[in-house]
């Protein structure tokens, strides 16, 4: 996909949004949902570990690769809420539909803060 203008163009832009605003599983609401849900251990993946709490244990006892790798592993996952979110707001741009972009930007602000708590 490109911009060119404020125009998005490619091959099937509309079916493009219309798949990330999906409802269905592999619309970018339900991806979301599990990712949060693996990352607060609220899903039965990883017995209801936090992916956290995982990366933690992995890395424990070693503390020049846990300096190393724990920011990495925090940067991997607040980039892969970002880069949902990015996929969300475009879909929205895509369709007309951009009265709902500042609500959804306050509610990726308010899930990534609410992420941060499992940081502390």
């Amino acid at each position: 996909m490109e911009i060119a203008n404020g125009q998005y163009s490619g091959p099937d832009v509309q079916g493009w949004a219309d798949s990330v605003l999906s409802h269905a599983s592999d619309g970018v609401k339900q991806v979301l949902f599990n990712f949060f849900s693996m990352a607060k251990g609220e899903s039965v993946l990883f017995d209801g570990t936090p992916l956290f709490e995982i990366y933690h244990q992995q890395l424990e006892g070693n503390l020049v690769l846990y300096n190393k790798k724990m920011p990495q592993k925090v940067e991997q996952i607040y980039g892969l809420i970002a880069g949902g979110y990015a996929a969300w707001i475009t879909a929205l741009r895509i369709k007309g539909r951009t009265s709902e972009i500042s609500a959804k930007r306050e509610e990726a602000e308010r899930e990534v803060n609410d992420l941060g708590l499992f940081l502390e």
